[in-house]
């Protein structure tokens, strides 16, 4: 149903209940549970060149996107990427939903804003990996594809204003209202066995 994007390095509890209000509401519209993509469980995360070559495969066999946006969301290439792969395989906008991940000790108002200006401000040369390795592979292959990293970013930012948080370009009835939790100890709103194994996987891995 939905491929989940999301950066490692953003708060995995505020995630987790993020990622729990998009159920809730997908499963009230469906009448049933989502089946969703998750890169921890999918994909090696020790083999970045087989991950690039499937990726596009990957996005394209899922009917959704969704994000799960907190403030270094833009700042990870392989974030980045997976939006553009998954526009590139022919998705459209509208089957994307943006949800704002925030934490109670960001404030909702604050977190948007620095979300909105982190999309304005896109520059592919100033995101990061946690492998130099990675993004050097990764700015390779975009600079094969569109001859430039300026080429790229004019690219990227098209698709970022069509997804803006907050202000007049928002699309409301796509876009979840923010999800505020407290950042601390678990969060889990079901008694499933597997919730816990989800939760994991959206935790800070070294591979981001």
């Amino acid at each position: 149903d939905a491929f989940v994007s999301h950066s490692w390095r953003d708060c995995p509890d505020a995630k987790w209940a993020a990622l729990q209000m998009w159920r809730e509401q997908f499963t009230r519209a469906r009448g049933r549970e989502p089946r969703i993509w998750v890169d921890k469980y999918c994909i090696d995360q020790n083999s970045i060149d087989t991950d690039l070559r499937c990726l596009p495969i990957f996005l394209a066999g899922c009917n959704s996107l969704l994000i799960l946006c907190g403030t270094t969301y833009v700042s990870r290439l392989w974030c980045i990427l997976e939006i553009f792969s998954y526009m590139m395989m022919g998705g459209n906008v509208e089957e994307v939903d943006l949800v704002p991940v925030v934490t109670a000790d960001q404030g909702s108002g604050c977190a948007l804003a620095v979300i909105a200006a982190s999309f304005r401000s896109f520059d592919a040369n100033c995101c990061e990996c946690f492998s130099p390795g990675d993004k050097e592979k990764m700015l390779s292959v975009i600079n094969t594809a569109f001859g430039g990293i300026e080429e790229f970013n004019v690219c990227i930012a098209d698709m970022l204003r069509q997804l803006q948080v907050g202000g007049d370009q928002t699309r409301s009835p796509k876009h979840l209202s923010p999800f505020t939790c407290e950042c601390a100890g678990s969060f889990s709103s079901s008694s499933d066995p597997t919730d816990g194994r989800v939760d994991n996987a959206l935790e800070e891995d070294d591979s981001d």
